[in-house]
């Protein structure tokens, strides 16, 4: 995970606002050869809520879910998920804590 992000950020643009002096950015892992799992999820996209009334005046407007909301409701959804479920974490022997999470997002 760590090479794909040192990856992006050989990008000029990627590096702007986050490498200041324009120095290489490398991370490095503190727990190497420790087992994790990275997922990439698709974007999502506004939705309508409810269906559009074919009656109502052109003024009212549909609702739309916020893509970052319905992003942080999935995410909120599966970790509950992990966690109620005592999801097994392999690397430690026990089921997943809240603290052993982490989430990357890209912002708007």
């Amino acid at each position: 995970m760590l090479r794909a992000i040192d990856a992006i950020f050989r990008h000029r643009a990627a590096q702007d606002g986050v490498a200041l002096d324009g120095s290489e950015i490398r991370h490095v892992t503190a727990r190497a050869g420790h087992a994790g799992l990275v997922e990439l999820w698709p974007p999502a996209v506004p939705q309508a809520e409810e269906p559009a009334d074919p009656m109502a005046l052109p003024i009212v407007r549909n609702r739309l879910t916020e893509p970052r909301t319905k992003v942080a409701l999935a995410i909120a959804a599966t970790i509950g998920r992990w966690l109620e479920t005592r999801e097994l974490l392999e690397a430690r022997g026990r089921p997943i804590r809240p603290g052993d999470v982490m989430v990357l997002v890209r912002p708007p």
